[in-house]
């Protein structure tokens, strides 16, 4: 069995947004794509699911690049922590939810900068339950 890490890609500039891994990746990017095209959840944590739909809603399906394949999970769940680090220190906050991952993101970009970086993506009105608090515009590297 093989296990694939991959990036979810904004293909409106090919910025990545999200990191996984997944021993079946056929599967995980149809679940993906399916999320997308539900409503908006009804959260205030901008996630990948909100960005997916946000995505979909301005007419763009997300693109999916293979970045590792390893033998086991464990190594699986090691690279995609790795790419996690990778993606961040290029300079790019990605949407991934466990605790490590957050915690990588932090190192590097506050809470009101993560947020501010992900609302500026989409028209305002979309992102209004979403948008930081602070006001102000962030020096982040874009593509």
């Amino acid at each position: 069995m093989e296990y694939i890490t991959y990036r979810i890609i904004d293909p409106r500039d090919g910025v990545p947004v999200y990191v996984g891994q997944t021993e079946d990746f056929k599967n995980r990017k149809k679940q993906h794509i399916r999320r997308a095209k539900r409503s908006l959840p009804k959260t205030k944590t901008f996630d990948i699911k909100v960005y997916l739909v946000l995505l979909y809603s301005e007419g763009c399906d997300p693109e999916f690049e293979i970045v590792d394949i390893m033998p086991t999970e464990d190594e699986s769940l090691e690279s995609e922590k790795s790419w996690v680090r990778k993606t961040v220190e290029s300079g790019f906050p990605v949407l991934n939810r466990w605790k490590a991952h957050r915690s990588i993101v932090k190192e590097r970009f506050t809470s009101s900068e993560f947020k501010q970086y992900f609302c500026a993506r989409f028209p305002a009105n979309k992102v209004i339950n979403y948008a930081p608090s602070a006001p102000g515009a962030v020096n982040l590297r874009r593509l």
